[in-house]
């Protein structure tokens, strides 16, 4: 009986004891974690905020300015005189080059004056060797220096920016004609041009495309910059709905913008969702304050058959001012045919008399 008591007596006491110890290994393991924690979030957490704070608008304007290079760097491709911007801008804004344009504009661009042999092609061909080089040369110190700030970006960036650095890698800008044996002549192969860069310069604006909706178009600081671009993507990439829902947010942001470039796309995008009577709204408001014609006359290229767009110009402008208009649009597009149709006649030259062909 005595036995038993002082069994069940120290039975507790040790049973009392262990549960002591375990609660306070328990609340030493919780209390290291909660240090842990308060530990991480003073010395690692905040302090790496602070930095990506500071170090995120410079990463921003990095890819801005790949995108900017990138931007030339086609437009160059694609340019008919060498000081002349390219008629194709809006179609490479709205994400619609396809890799047939590329070839074609590539007929004529050669990487220097050393592939300038045939004195009768010279006066078509452009030399863009250099420029290509110094803005691919530009692009990828940007794209090295974002790399080596890796903890600030997310990796999806990291991911697409490696791929851009890894396809400029690919393109070959010869610096020197490469002459073949034949016949114990030498002999420049042709086409000596820079259509064999046509896949790679095409990967390439894919992969522009990609940094453009995923990131350029996406991040605050980026998207202000480039709003405009932003509108005509979308216009042209026939997302009428969001190309609507972006200027709206636009005029709703930044009030005290001139207005006429996000009116005039706004307008069109309600032609194109049927709101008729908006689009005239809309377009009669714009041309009562008479905005310069000239410089938007792409954005008018596309309505000007349109009775309500004519009658207004005539109310508002002068038959000299819209005769200007009509004929630097005529004008543009004989040149851009005439660009297409030289680079075709050249493709035949290259290639043995063949008359122009493509498959993508």
């Amino acid at each position: 009986m005595i036995e038993n008591v002082f069994k069940l007596y120290y039975t507790d006491k040790i049973d009392l004891f262990s549960k002591i110890i375990e609660s306070s290994i328990f609340e030493s393991i919780f209390l290291s974690i909660i240090a842990a924690v308060i530990f991480n979030h003073i010395f690692v957490t905040i302090p790496f905020n602070k930095r990506k704070n500071k170090l995120r608008p410079i990463i921003e304007t990095d890819m801005s300015s790949i995108y900017f290079n990138l931007t030339i760097t086609f437009d160059l491709i694609f340019r008919h005189y060498e000081k002349s911007p390219s008629y194709y801008q809006d179609k490479m804004r709205g994400n619609q080059l396809s890799k047939k344009d590329f070839n074609i504009a590539l007929q004529n661009k050669v990487s220097n004056n050393n592939f300038l042999l045939d004195k009768n092609l010279a006066p078509y061909m452009m030399i863009i060797g250099d420029k290509l080089e110094g803005h691919l040369n530009k692009i990828n110190a940007l794209l090295q220096h974002i790399i080596s700030l890796y903890d600030y970006c997310s990796v999806d960036e990291i991911l697409l920016l490696n791929k851009l650095r890894q396809q400029i890698e690919k393109i070959q800008l010869d610096k020197t004609p490469l002459f073949i044996n034949y016949e114990n002549n030498k002999v420049l192969p042709i086409p000596y041009s820079l259509e064999s860069q046509t896949n790679n310069f095409y990967q390439l604006y894919l992969l522009y495309i990609e940094l453009v909706t995923t990131i350029i178009y996406t991040h605050k600081l980026l998207e202000k910059l480039n709003f405009q671009n932003k509108i005509v993507c979308f216009y042209f990439s026939k997302n009428y709905k969001m190309c609507k829902k972006t200027i709206q947010d636009y005029k709703r942001n930044y009030p005290n913008m001139d207005s006429t470039f996000l009116d005039l796309y706004l307008a069109k995008c309600e032609l194109k969702l049927n709101n008729n009577q908006k689009f005239k709204n809309l377009i009669s408001s714009v041309i009562k304050q008479k905005p310069e014609l000239i410089g938007h006359r792409y954005i008018y290229e596309e309505i000007l058959n349109i009775d309500i767009v004519n009658n207004l110009l005539k109310k508002y402008y002068s038959d000299e001012e819209i005769k200007r208009l009509n004929d630097t649009l005529v004008e543009e597009k004989t040149q851009k045919e005439n660009f297409e149709n030289q680079n075709k006649s050249l493709y035949k030259y290259f290639h043995h008399n063949k008359e122009y062909s493509f498959k993508e």
